[in-house]
């Protein structure tokens, strides 16, 4: 980067955007964005239908599959935008330079006031704000602030029309993105577990909840294949992401068997061995990491099996209820 890019900071900061094309936004213009798990694994529509066949309230008629498509607007769509707006949008960059941010001119609130005063300095400081927002913050993230003007309302009214549960689970969502914030600094930093309960283990819960109360065997189905999940975003990092990955199914496959339902665990068993005979290529004998194209390979691969051993967890799960 040259001295250039770095006085103009509208270039300096949109150009931390310039990269992989897969990182575009979901939701107006964020600075960057990181890999969204829908990508290549589950999405949260898929999930929280399987989360309401485990409940055993959903029922082919017109009420209820109605309540459903709303709830997977929700989860999978506002959600979804939530996410890519808040977690997955570098806000840091921004804030960064606004600390040293010195252009603009002051703004003039009352006459005959002196420049080093209060009233002085107050003067400097709205006109830098008004000059860092007109020239840095809305030509970059200006887009992503009004969409979040606009889901935050709409997550709290759709899940209000869905019911208490829904809208509580909601409120965890949208606290669990606020952590997420905190947590990073606002950076976009890839967080593989935090995300994975966003994107799995809420909408599963979401998805069951609407019809019935939660029950502790769906609830943990939930959670171990977020672990799954989280896993899979951290495949490329080595072993530890596959060991995480084959223990959510190893995991499913005990709840079941536990839930006395055998069956179901069988034909989950039987889908995640199809999905381990193909591991042993995934690796670099001597650097023992993914290759890239290795990566996105094996997630393509293996999302029927898990989206359909999901299923089968689920109707599991339903026939022990």
């Amino acid at each position: 980067m040259n001295n250039l890019e770095r006085d103009n900071p509208v270039t300096y900061l949109v150009g931390q955007g310039k990269g992989n094309p897969d990182q575009r936004p979901l939701l107006g213009n964020p600075i960057r964005s990181q890999v969204w798990l829908r990508r290549g694994l589950l999405r949260p529509a898929w999930v929280a239908l399987c989360g309401a066949l485990a409940s055993g309230g959903l029922a082919l008629q017109v009420e209820p599959l109605l309540q459903l498509a709303l709830l997977i607007f929700l989860v999978d769509v506002v959600w979804g935008g939530l996410w890519a707006a808040l977690a997955a949008t570098d806000w840091a960059t921004a804030l960064r330079r606004w600390q040293d941010w010195d252009h603009g001119s002051p703004v003039r609130f009352l006459p005959y006031t002196l420049s080093q005063g209060p009233a002085g300095r107050l003067a400097r400081t709205c006109g830098h704000l008004q000059s860092w927002w007109k020239d840095l913050l809305q030509p970059t993230l200006g887009p992503t602030l009004v969409g979040l003007a606009l889901l935050l309302p709409l997550a709290l009214v759709v899940a209000g029309m869905l019911g208490a549960r829904p809208f509580l689970l909601t409120l965890a969502a949208i606290t669990l993105l606020q952590f997420v914030v905190a947590w990073s600094g606002g950076d976009a930093r890839p967080v593989p577990g935090t995300q994975a309960l966003f994107e799995i283990a809420l909408p599963w819960l979401a998805g069951h909840a609407l019809f019935k109360e939660l029950t502790a065997p769906s609830a943990a189905l939930a959670l171990a294949y977020a672990l799954t999940c989280a896993g899979g975003l951290r495949l490329a990092q080595g072993w530890r992401g596959l060991t995480l990955w084959n223990l959510g199914q190893v995991a499913v496959v005990v709840l079941l068997l536990a839930g006395h339902q055998p069956q179901a665990a069988g034909i989950v068993g039987l889908l995640w061995i199809g999905q381990v005979l193909v591991q042993p290529g995934l690796f670099d004998a001597e650097t023992e990491k993914v290759a890239p194209a290795a990566f996105a390979l094996y997630l393509r691969f293996s999302q029927p099996w898990l989206m359909a051993a999901m299923l089968v967890a689920a109707w599991g799960v339903r026939m022990a209820l």
